[in-house]
């Protein structure tokens, strides 16, 4: 097991040992400068030129996390892990190790595949230990070299969900044998029925691994293991049907296959179906189901998949189960109507989508209204959304405004990035590129992919200081938040 974390802190950017260099490194952090930043929160951890003070090491690293910094988000990461300067908080610990390994950061990489491979404070996946492990690995350096003892290739495209194993079903422990090879002893263990040796062929038929690509191949090989029962071909096999990759493109054949993925849980086959069902071909649109999955896609807990339901269907966040919308809405009805916040939100998603009862903009309106000024974040956020629709309501830049806002301050990311977006067109407010940059700060802080994509436009914008304050009041709205949450 890994028994801490703090040792993995390392000193990446050489410090200088004289104070004024310090003075110097502390005027290009207040600047916005990410590395230096990253040095002068070194620096406070560790007393260097400086008396330690593990608040301001914090500080200063979430600011420079919040940029992107690899080195900093795992830091940070490891003083949530070990509750340095802050409060201990193994979720957001986790969440920081991440994004830093998803920035190619091999410390991170090393680490969160062992907290995989240990169930250290996440729970316990064997393939996500052996694909950070992996990439650890990758980078060459013998620290980092992975006790998983299988090669593993993964890779991602269109889609699709690519998982190829060298290991000891067919080839045997400690043989080497480049990918032509491999394809050829997974070959005759596919031709002999093997599941898993048919999916492996399928991957690098996909991918061109080994083997000339060829899409049709790797639709007949899918189609192969799917058949036997495995969900991640299952999967694919309906995002290739999907595409019209190596077969005659239809929704109808990648909706059967994502049926079977998503009835075991498999939460991008759930996500997808949910789509093809709210927005697909007419003679597949079913709101209900696509209502269905998208709630169960929600309920992963995985956040990039919460996001996109929200942003679908909110009739996903009632979370109630198909057939029983009536049932539903009579007891949200007779709740909202003594006063309980959280009915009167669902009381109003039933209105929204027509679900129990006829569809009304502006029934949904008037019980969001009533959830949102109890305080309700997700009633505050659809409200906004209402206003800035002109759903229900008359269109009202303004107020969706302050509903956002509202909603926001509650640490809500999708209304973070609906703020910064407004902020960013002056709608409903005065242009103000700073303050979109503030909140486009708090949306990707929280996780929201929408912020990641665009933020760098915003800072294009401002000069350094604006940039500065900023990053400050982002900051301590972020470490208010983490408080108040702890």
């Amino acid at each position: 097991m890994v028994k801490t974390l703090a040792f993995m802190i390392i000193y990446m950017v050489c410090v200088s040992s004289y104070a004024a260099d310090f003075d110097e490194i502390i005027r290009r952090a207040k600047d916005g400068d990410a590395t230096a930043q990253y040095n002068a929160a070194l620096m406070y951890y560790s007393g260097e030129e400086v008396a330690k003070d593990l608040r301001e090491a914090f500080r200063w690293y979430i600011k420079a996390a919040v940029q992107g910094d690899a080195v900093s988000q795992f830091n940070l990461g490891v003083m949530y892990y070990n509750g340095e300067g802050i409060t201990r908080d193994y979720e957001k610990a986790a969440n920081w190790i991440m994004r830093s390994a998803d920035n190619g950061y091999v410390k991170a990489q090393y680490t969160l595949g062992l907290m995989y491979l240990n169930g250290d404070k996440i729970a316990m996946n064997y393939k996500q230990a052996v694909k950070w492990l992996t990439k650890a690995a990758e980078h060459g350096n013998p620290e980092f070299q992975h006790p998983v003892g299988m090669k593993y290739y993964t890779k991602k495209g269109n889609g699709i969900v690519v998982h190829a194993f060298h290991d000891e079903e067919f080839i045997s422990d400690g043989e080497e044998l480049d990918n032509a090879q491999a394809f050829d002893r997974y070959m005759q263990a596919a031709v002999k029925g093997s599941m898993s040796a048919q999916k492996n062929v399928a991957v690098m038929y996909y991918k061109g691994i080994g083997v000339s690509q060829n899409y049709g191949e790797a639709a007949k090989w899918y189609k192969k293991a799917a058949e036997q029962g495995d969900t991640e071909s299952q999967y694919n096999l309906g995002v290739i049907y999907y595409n019209g990759e190596g077969v005659v493109q239809s929704q109808q054949d990648a909706v059967k296959w994502y049926t079977k993925a998503a009835e075991k849980g498999y939460t991008r086959a759930q996500y997808n179906l949910g789509q093809i069902y709210l927005s697909g071909e007419k003679k597949l649109s079913r709101y209900q189901e696509a209502v269905k999955w998208l709630a169960k896609a929600a309920e992963s807990k995985e956040k990039d998949y919460t996001n996109k339901t929200n942003e679908a269907a909110p009739a996903a966040a009632t979370h109630i189960n198909p057939g029983d919308y009536q049932k539903a809405f009579m007891k949200y009805r007779h709740d909202a109507q003594t006063g309980n916040a959280e009915a009167q939100r669902k009381l109003a998603t039933c209105y929204y989508n027509g679900l129990g009862t006829a569809q009304s903009y502006i029934d949904a309106a008037v019980w969001f209204n009533k959830a949102a000024k109890q305080g309700d974040a997700e009633a505050q956020y659809y409200l906004g959304v209402m206003y800035h629709k002109g759903e229900g309501v008359v269109r009202n830049y303004q107020e969706a405004v302050k509903w956002y806002k509202r909603s926001a301050q509650q640490g809500s990311d999708c209304a973070q990035y609906n703020v910064a977006v407004m902020y960013y067109n002056g709608e409903g407010v005065v242009q103000n590129f700073q303050e979109a940059y503030m909140y486009f700060i708090l949306a990707k802080a929280n996780g929201n992919t929408n912020a990641e994509r665009v933020i760098n436009s915003v800072i294009n914008k401002l000069d350094n200081q604006q940039i500065n304050e900023a990053q400050d009041r982002a900051t301590v709205f972020y470490t208010n938040k983490t408080r108040e949450n702890g």
